[in-house]
């Protein structure tokens, strides 16, 4: 936990203001979308309403980049992946 919030505070001191719940920081609100922290642990990227498909992809190509860079500079990394322990295969 002290990792994430670690990333948030790095984040937030370049940009976005902090998103509170119960006095815990969740997530922040960008200048261009929002970045929560969901009950799994991992992050959502919350993207504006936008006119076209390729700015959804610019925006969320910048959201990566800065995410990958704030982590590598704190010495961690991004694992991209899921697990649903509910749904069978079928």
């Amino acid at each position: 936990a002290s990792e994430v919030q670690a990333l948030l505070a790095a984040w937030q001191g370049i940009e976005g203001t902090f998103i509170q719940e119960s006095g815990e920081i969740i997530g922040l609100d960008l200048e261009k979308g929002a970045l929560t922290l969901e009950p799994g642990g991992q992050f959502e990227f919350s993207a504006p309403p936008v006119s076209h498909v390729a700015d959804v992809a610019k925006l969320f190509e910048a959201y990566q980049a800065r995410l990958v860079s704030l982590v590598s500079s704190l010495g961690l990394r991004v694992v991209a992946m899921g697990y649903d322990p509910v749904t069978s295969l079928e």
